[in-house]
């Protein structure tokens, strides 16, 4: 916002969130990461025993988060877009695995959640506040 551009944030790898995810300023903005861009912060891989996955935007081939100017979360055709991340562990099983899943919500407004799927109703894969 600070800056007047958007930001972005994508995984390391196409569709990946597992494989880690760089944040950065789209300066060109040509919605990816390029060598003109400036990058605030790189997360690696996550450990092996997470999977990480996106819904709306997150999922798209590549996947991406978008904040406008603004702080709203944007698609790359200029559309507002709410999104999930799911974190998961996939070494436990069922219950376990429910009761350590949490997600990341982020609105179309910009604001971002982490939630508990197995005690918050509200905390879909479609989930848009």
């Amino acid at each position: 916002m600070k800056r007047g551009m958007n930001a972005m944030v994508v995984p390391a790898t196409g569709i990946d969130w597992s494989t880690g995810w760089t944040v950065f300023v789209d300066q060109d903005r040509s919605g990816g990461l390029n060598t003109g861009d400036t990058t605030v912060v790189q997360q690696p891989a996550l450990s092996s025993y997470f999977s990480a996955t996106g819904h709306g935007t997150a999922s798209e081939t590549p996947a991406y988060i978008m904040f406008d100017a603004s702080g709203y979360a944007k698609t790359k055709t200029a559309g507002f877009g709410a999104l999930t991340i799911t974190i998961a562990r996939n070494d436990l099983s069922d219950t376990a695995n429910t009761e350590q899943t949490r997600r990341v919500v982020i609105a179309k407004s910009g604001r971002a959640r982490a939630c508990k799927p197995a005690t918050d109703s509200t905390c879909t894969v479609t989930a848009e506040e």
